[in-house]
């Protein structure tokens, strides 16, 4: 008999469960429903600007309903902390309620900017708003002060790149070096005194014209030229020494096969390349919302592949990028490319809001905390950065 009693009860506190469960989904379904309502009320005040904006998180709506389920609770007499557990369920579902209204928002924006176009020309026409509208504040904005995560990442791969530009001097290989998506010229600039010639290539006009006006009686040693290399990489076979996409740029690609085959055709034997990836496997990009700005200015979508970039003055645009893991691309790469190390770089600071790292020891803190990180093998950094060997 008592057997059968434990059998009943477990069958309906599963059923309780299950009661739950669905009331929860069901509470989510009515968030849904919520952001098409308030989207719309929002749309009108952006038309019209009569009222007040609608917001998504209500502080005050938010206080009023915990008050609410509290006195639910305490009314029901199960235990003392009875109210304070049901208080704490419920600001988990408002919370997941607010992100589920917030993506519904992200997704109807992302629309909105793009016309309601995922094509590859609105894409590439993103692109090149985007590279007109940064380019001259590109150099200091993108790192520096004003973003100590992107600047944290240019040093890391500077201290990647000081031990490959060892290896080549190993095997007597300075020649050509080629930087591909370029922008304003910073990487090229960076590296020429390792390199008999530098080459950089961006499929922006506006950039390599910034990059032009840097150089002043360089010769043949510096060049830049508008070129997008989806069509290829416009160089000899095996005339290269060193190949370089930095900051996630080899995400851009929308044939990254194509791309590491061209890389493979273009370097000598011995020669390397660095490449910089979105990575698949980061923390950053399994979360669905931040309640705030990502340090890196950027964020991908993992399923749609494009990339939601921040411009000055609080707008985004998106373009394309694809994240991949390195399992993913070492199935890819070609016979006679080796990978040699591999890093993902940054982990917790690509979480964190930008101006806590505006504070220099909290930056310092961080920092060294994710290149540990990063030495130590961790695969969960924004960036994925490859050092290949042409063999």
């Amino acid at each position: 008999m008592r057997e059968l009693s434990k059998k009943i009860l477990r069958t309906r506190i599963d059923q309780a469960n299950k009661v739950i469960i669905e009331a929860v989904a069901n509470r989510m379904r009515l968030a849904e429903d919520m952001a098409e309502v308030k989207w719309k009320l929002h749309a009108r005040w952006r038309s019209h600007k009569e009222g007040e904006p609608e917001e998504i998180v209500q502080p005050d709506r938010e206080k009023v309903l915990l008050k609410e389920v509290r006195k639910l609770a305490a009314g029901e007499e199960i235990s003392e902390s009875f109210p304070d557990s049901i208080a704490a369920l419920f600001t988990l579902v408002i919370g997941e309620s607010c992100k589920v209204q917030m993506l519904n928002w992200q997704e109807k924006e992302r629309k909105e900017k793009n016309g309601g176009a995922n094509g590859e020309d609105k894409f590439r026409e993103n692109l090149l708003v985007l590279t007109e509208r940064w380019v001259h504040s590109y150099d200091s904005e993108y790192g520096g002060e004003k973003r100590p995560v992107v600047q944290a990442c240019l040093d890391f791969e500077d201290e990647i790149l000081e031990w490959v530009f060892s290896h080549l001097d190993e095997h007597g290989l300075n020649g050509l070096a080629l930087d591909i998506g370029t922008a304003t010229g910073q990487k090229t600039l960076s590296v020429r005194k390792r390199f008999e010639a530098v080459w950089g290539y961006d499929v922006s006009p506006h950039m390599i014209t910034a990059a032009n006006a840097k150089i002043t009686g360089a010769g043949d040693r510096i060049k830049f030229e508008v070129k997008d290399v989806e069509e290829g990489i416009p160089a000899l076979d095996e005339s290269a020494s060193f190949v370089i996409l930095n900051l996630g740029t080899a995400s851009d690609f929308r044939n990254t096969e194509k791309l590491l085959q061209e890389i493979s055709r273009v370097l000598k034997r011995g020669g390397a390349a660095f490449l910089s990836f979105y990575n698949r496997d980061a923390i950053l990009y399994s979360l669905e919302y931040l309640p705030w700005e990502s340090a890196l200015n950027a964020r991908i979508n993992l399923d749609k592949d494009f990339l939601e970039v921040g411009l000055p003055g609080g707008k985004t645009l998106s373009i394309f990028a694809s994240a991949y893991s390195l399992g993913e691309l070492e199935k890819i790469l070609p016979r006679h490319l080796t990978l040699m190390r591999h890093f993902t770089f940054p982990t917790i600071s690509a979480i964190l809001p930008n101006d806590i790292l505006k504070e220099k020891k909290a930056k310092e803190t961080i920092i060294a905390f994710d290149k540990s990180l990063a030495e130590n093998g961790s695969n969960s950094g924004a960036y994925l950065m490859l050092v290949l060997e042409k063999t």
